[in-house]
């Protein structure tokens, strides 16, 4: 590893200054880390899936108000649809901070690790299918080739290295494959 990208005092100089890399530099840095970019990108596509909220969130909303307007005791109807409205919203938020984390994660952008960083730990505590990715990803994210990859100045030799593609392994795909099978096997068990 360059140590010059474990500097948190020079995360703000100029692309060039900062980076003070050669291409065969840049190009060295970033080989060995390829694979990890790949796992980051691919708990980002899984992390994208939870955007489908901010289209759930309102629509749970809307049939709530629906619903309370219908017959039966109004009280009760009036209850139900308020915690369903709230219920709704937070979903809706929490698609927003999927559909975010998801794109970022996807771009490797470092500007939201703390969003990276709450999302997986969100998983791990699910008891679900998600529980063994939430780990994994915190994992990735905190591990020193993750602190690496989700640098600043990494962001800067990935732009100067962008003929080197992070390319998925079998191995990633496959797991990628199970945890997402078993997630929707226990949304259908759920439904």
């Amino acid at each position: 590893m360059d140590s010059r990208l474990d500097d948190p005092d020079d995360l703000d100089d100029p692309p060039d200054v900062a980076v003070g890399l050669t291409d065969e530099q840049a190009t060295a840095l970033r080989l060995p880390l390829l694979k990890h970019e790949a796992w980051l990108q691919s708990i980002g596509g899984v992390v994208l899936l939870g955007a489908v909220f901010v289209l759930g969130g309102p629509l749970l909303a809307v049939l709530a108000v629906v619903r309370a307007l219908g017959g039966g005791e109004a009280e009760a109807r009036a209850g139900v649809a308020f915690i369903q409205v709230i219920f709704g919203l937070f979903l809706t938020g929490f698609g927003a901070l999927c559909l975010r984390g998801g794109l970022g994660l996807g771009r490797l952008d470092p500007k939201h690790r703390m969003l990276y960083t709450a999302l997986m730990s969100l998983w791990a505590l699910t008891c679900s299918p998600l529980t063994p990715l939430g780990i994994w990803g915190l994992y990735l994210l905190h591990s020193s080739a993750g602190a690496t990859v989700l640098s600043p100045k990494y962001t800067q030799v990935i732009a100067r290295t962008p003929q080197l593609r992070a390319k998925r392994s079998v191995i990633n795909s496959i797991v990628i494959f199970l945890v997402l099978v078993a997630l929707f096997d226990t949304l259908a068990a759920e439904l």
